[in-house]
């Protein structure tokens, strides 16, 4: 059966495929143009890649050696491919540092007055040719920066203490109670030699805390128990100094800590931790003590607060009391990072010991001898203030060996303002004014106030307070410590015990008390026996022989828990605790 087509469809299907024959003669030069464009573009986005490829692993190869970055990066450059005949390279050194460079690479080829070049820019430039287009070639260019950070070196001002006895430990206890809200601590001397002799580094801090770097961890918000608890995972993973005696005591007492401190709040180690350093994460092998650690964090948390310490062990069968109570105005900080100051004239790697109140008590009892028998007391309320000691780190030159580096700190001792009177309470919460300022509200102190049978029958009161400007050997300038070879070194500025301080301001008191009409006597006489002119130097002459031994115990008993605080007087230990001479490999920062 013959079928019969219709000649319209017929016509109507070759109508169709000349149209798809037009659609496609027009659509396929843009697709090869595209494809043409898409093959130079890829081409392009690959030389460019290589080039910053080789760019960067140039800039690195430069700084490891800055001196001499132009053969190194060059000579790495064309080992991995790099064409000198149709690529320019360019090898700048200079100082690379955010803090002081403008963005966004912060970076500078010239170095700025007391820097050193710690950075080498590389820059490539290559003219590349179009695969199916005419005109010029176009230019790629790759650039990297990276950075070496410098020589660095690490030391503390917050500790003079070389080991702990079992005497100071019991006082050390009751501070670091006080502190971090402890009860009753008892940490023994192990415990608190194995802080003393253990360190270490904030990168491993950082990690084990949780923040990752160590900018981070400056700026972290950290309790105290989660501090210590970092601390305690860090001297699992590694072996800090001191060997595995020190660090299973140093265990030991970070765990006791851990497990008791009620210190309510958070803390960030920025205000402790002071690092000169463009980049704060260059001090991942940054070693920090454990006893400056737990110390400075403890005041810290401890600024706003008085803390009276109720036994601090000197007993004098019941003839003398003795308190003690103190306040942190600022804390110690721990210093790391590089030598010489920085554009404004600031030493860039600075630390300071604390500034504290400290309000001493002493409370002589029974005297007989002055009263014909009768019970008496004499008061004699001192508060003292310290401005911090501070130092900084001058110079640093890394050695062939290390053992042979040359580390320069200066450093000046603290100023003390001893004052002998009655100060309102709220100046021992006071962190803004000093108590030298306070002391406008400060009241002549009470010496003596004597009873017979609930009556009183004496009363010896100083018409002003006394203000007592202390000052010890060195405080007018910076003396240049030296130290040579690898930490752990320290070095005493001068030395000037809190004893003989007191003893200086009891000697001011008594050329006080002689002075005419300095004081107001009130005297029941025909009961005291004794003449109103009489009775100053009756006082004074049992004064002297009582203070004597309490002034003897005192330098004893109190020296390391001062220590520990930053306020011994005239006295400034340097504890140079870390170094870095190119251990840190250089790392891309642009």
């Amino acid at each position: 059966m013959l079928q019969v087509i219709d000649p319209r469809r017929w016509r109507a299907g070759r109508g169709e495929r000349g149209d798809i024959a037009i659609i496609a003669a027009i659509v396929m030069p843009i697709m090869i143009l595209a494809l043409a464009f898409g093959i130079d573009i890829g081409h392009m986005a690959y030389v460019q890649r290589n080039l910053q490829k080789i760019a960067d692993m140039a800039a690195i190869a430069g700084a490891e050696d800055v001196p001499n970055a132009q053969s190194l990066a060059t000579g790495n450059a064309v080992k991995n491919g790099l064409q000198t005949s149709s690529t320019q390279i360019t090898v700048t050194p200079g100082n690379w540092n955010p803090q002081i460079e403008t963005g966004p690479s912060y970076f500078s080829a010239a170095v700025p007055y007391g820097h050193q070049a710690n950075a080498v820019q590389v820059q490539l430039s290559e003219s590349v040719p179009y695969f199916f287009f005419f005109g010029p070639a176009k230019t790629v260019q790759a650039q990297a920066i990276a950075w070496v950070p410098n020589p660095a070196a690490g030391f503390s001002l917050s500790s003079t203490l070389l080991n702990v006895s079992e005497q100071q430990s019991a006082l050390l206890n009751s501070l670091l109670g006080g502190l971090l809200g402890i009860h009753n601590l008892n940490l023994g001397v192990a415990a608190f030699n194995g802080l003393l002799n253990t360190s270490v580094s904030l990168g491993q801090l950082a990690q084990s805390i949780g923040v990752g770097t160590v900018n981070n961890l400056l700026d972290a918000n950290l309790t105290l128990p989660g501090l210590f608890t970092g601390a305690l995972k860090a001297v699992g993973n590694q072996a800090a100094g001191g060997g595995l005696l020190s660090t299973q005591s140093a265990t030991g007492a970070l765990q006791t800590l851990v497990g008791s401190t009620t210190a309510q709040g958070t803390i960030q180690l920025s205000k402790i931790l002071k690092l000169g350093l463009a980049d704060k994460n260059a001090a991942v092998n940054a070693q920090v003590n454990l006893l400056d650690l737990v110390t400075a964090s403890a005041m810290l948390s401890n600024q706003k607060h008085f803390i009276q310490i109720p036994d601090i062990g000197i007993h004098l069968g019941g003839l003398v009391n003795v308190s003690l109570g103190l306040n942190v105005i600022s804390p110690p900080s721990i210093a790391y990072g590089e030598p010489g100051r920085d554009t404004s004239g600031q030493w860039r790697t600075q630390a300071h010991t604390a500034q504290v109140a400290l309000a001493l008590h002493i409370q002589l009892l029974q005297l007989g001898a002055l009263l014909g028998g009768n019970t008496g007391v004499v008061d004699i309320p001192i508060y003292l203030e310290v401005a911090p000691a501070q130092a900084h780190l001058t110079s640093l030159t890394c050695g062939t060996p290390v053992s042979q580096s040359q580390v320069g700190i200066g450093a000046n001792t603290g100023v003390l303002t001893a004052i002998v009177g009655d100060v309102p309470s709220t100046a021992l919460n006071n962190t803004v004014q000093s108590l030298n300022q306070l002391t406008q509200n400060a009241q002549g102190a009470t010496l003596v106030n004597a009873t017979l049978l609930g009556l009183p029958i004496l009363t010896v009161t100083m018409k002003k307070p006394l203000i007592v400007p202390l000052s010890a050997q060195g405080l007018n300038g910076y003396q240049e410590l030296n130290f040579t070879g690898t930490p752990s070194q320290t070095q005493d500025v001068t030395t000037n015990a809190l004893g003989s301080a007191v003893a200086q301001t009891l000697q001011a008191l008594e050329t006080e008390l002689q002075t005419p009409g300095a004081l107001n006597i009130n005297a029941v006489l025909n009961v005291i026996q004794l003449p109103a002119g009489g009775i100053v130097a009756a006082l004074l002459s049992i004064l002297n022989p009582i203070l004597t031994p309490l002034l003897s115990a005192l330098d004893s008993l109190l020296t390391p828990v001062l220590n520990l605080l930053g306020i011994q007087v005239g006295q400034a230990a340097v504890n140079y605790n870390a170094l870095s001479c190119g251990t840190i490999p250089p790392v891309l920062v642009y």
